[in-house]
């Protein structure tokens, strides 16, 4: 496990890797009530010093994305509604920045689709699409798809030969991605989606770049469909993706923003 792409911006060495960690999270490369690897072992991932990641994981902490427990580690948060209820607040407060990634994303995914269809990628990156896909296909817990969805389209990512962009890419799927434990993804939608990726690197491969800019256009129009339906209006949308969404009664827009969930584990 590696983390891809690199440090953008100005923000402290700290909150970076806060940062990176909340995009693996994301990502499901780290699921839901499961145990983080050591402050070293994540030191060498992300390439910082362990008192760095200390502090990034006291940070993670105070949100409410991680639980240390000592003496037995450090787990990312269950999926109880509390924590659920809370990351669905935190989601609702980032809406318009997760909504403008949404749109850099789906620009910039349009811009790699004619770069790879003009110089197509290495026989190695195209063999590790497929094994992806054929994972996903093989695939059902949505953690598992997000993080297989996300390395497929990092492959090909690096076949831009663009660090830069990759890591502009992965912070704007990964703020996307924190929608995703909320939309429901149907059998039915999983199997497009696959169909939609062996499209998508099909046109790759035959050197097309109008096709590999069309199958990724289709690719990502339902995706950013149901994210801007959750996002955009009052939040009731947003509220009623919540397991037993009534114990919270009448809540609104001001609930979600005022953060008095009243959701209780």
């Amino acid at each position: 496990m590696r983390a891809t792409g690199q440090f953008i911006g100005r923000a402290s060495v700290v909150q970076q890797a806060s940062d990176r960690l909340v995009q693996m999270i994301d990502l499901g490369e780290f699921q839901p009530g499961h145990r983080l690897p050591s402050a070293e072992a994540l030191a060498a991932v992300l390439d910082v010093s362990r008192p760095v990641v200390l502090q990034a994981l006291q940070l993670l902490e105070v949100r409410g994305r991680v639980l240390v427990r000592h003496g037995s580690g450090t787990w990312v948060a269950p999926a109880t509604p509390g924590h659920v209820g809370a990351r669905l607040a935190e989601v609702w407060k980032n809406r318009s920045e997760i909504l403008q990634k949404l749109v850099i994303r789906e620009l910039l995914e349009v811009g790699v689709a004619r770069r790879l269809g003009a110089r197509g990628l290495s026989p190695e990156r195209v063999a590790k699409a497929m094994d992806l896909m054929d994972a996903m296909e093989a695939a059902s817990d949505k953690a598992v798809l997000r993080r297989l969805d996300s390395e497929f389209h990092s492959t090909l990512e690096a076949g831009c030969e663009l660090p830069l962009l990759e890591a502009i890419l992965l912070d704007a799927r990964a703020a996307v991605a924190a929608t995703f434990e909320f939309l429901p993804w149907p059998s039915q939608r999983v199997g497009a989606s696959n169909v939609e990726h062996r499209r998508f690197l099909k046109a790759i491969v035959s050197a097309d770049p109008e096709a590999a800019e069309e199958a990724i256009r289709d690719h990502m129009s339902l995706a950013t469909t149901l994210v801007e339906r959750l996002l955009v209006g009052d939040g009731h949308a947003l509220l009623e993706t919540i397991p037993g969404a009534g114990v919270i009664g009448a809540a609104s827009a001001t609930s979600l923003n005022g953060g008095d969930w009243n959701v209780k584990d």
